[in-house]
């Protein structure tokens, strides 16, 4: 069908007097804080006429927001103009059986950390650079990655949570809880919270990583 869409929502990032957020039709919008009018709307969703999602709340840093979408990959676009300076896809060559979509992203403030179905999670360089990514055991809709102190936690519906180094990629610890998790990770004190497929809420101290 047209306009195929993914289960999911964007939320809002803020940054001056916008916010910003995307819709299940491709669409990254702008708002003006004072009136909710649009400041500007820019589809994200190239040629495609399925996965068409934004269901990635946007990252604003500087004068750029990035966003994500099911169809298309990471875009960073001018704040104030909403036109693309770059788009960075995910799609393996070696798999086309993948659907490359991308979930949520999240940012250390130097690096985009973006998790993608069936691929795993990618970290990119603020000018779309990948430097590097780490592969998934079962693949499935990807959370939001979360990044605590020198880690970046991310997992995948079909798989479990990975715990791994930020800068390099290197995978410290990986949890299957037996059918996989489906929510972003929470941390708080110090501890991790994650949410199983089955119903099971796990906790975890974050100091003994």
């Amino acid at each position: 069908p047209e306009e195929y869409t993914l289960r999911g929502h964007a939320g809002l990032a803020v940054a001056d007097d916008l916010a910003f957020t995307g819709f299940a039709n491709g669409t990254l919008v702008a708002l003006r804080l004072d009136t909710g009018s649009v400041a500007w709307s820019t589809s994200l969703r190239e040629d495609q006429d399925r996965f068409v999602d934004i269901d990635g709340t946007p990252v604003v840093l500087g004068g750029t927001v990035y966003a994500t979408a099911s169809s298309g990959g990471l875009y960073a676009l001018d704040v104030s103009t909403g036109l693309v300076r770059w788009r960075t896809p995910f799609f393996d060559a070696a798999a086309p059986s993948t659907t490359g979509a991308t979930g949520a992203l999240s940012t250390d403030g130097e690096r985009l950390f973006v998790a993608a179905a069936d691929l795993g999670v990618y970290a990119l360089d603020l000018d779309g650079n990948v430097l590097w990514r780490q592969g998934t055991r079962g693949g499935g809709e990807p959370a939001a990655p979360v990044v605590w102190g020198k880690l970046v936690i991310y997992s995948l519906a079909r798989d479990g949570m990975y715990l791994a180094d930020r800068r390099t990629g290197e995978i410290y610890e990986f949890f299957n809880p037996g059918e996989g998790t489906a929510v972003p990770t929470v941390t708080a004190d110090g501890q991790l919270y994650v949410l199983s497929n089955r119903g099971v809420l796990y906790a975890f101290d974050l100091d003994d990583v």
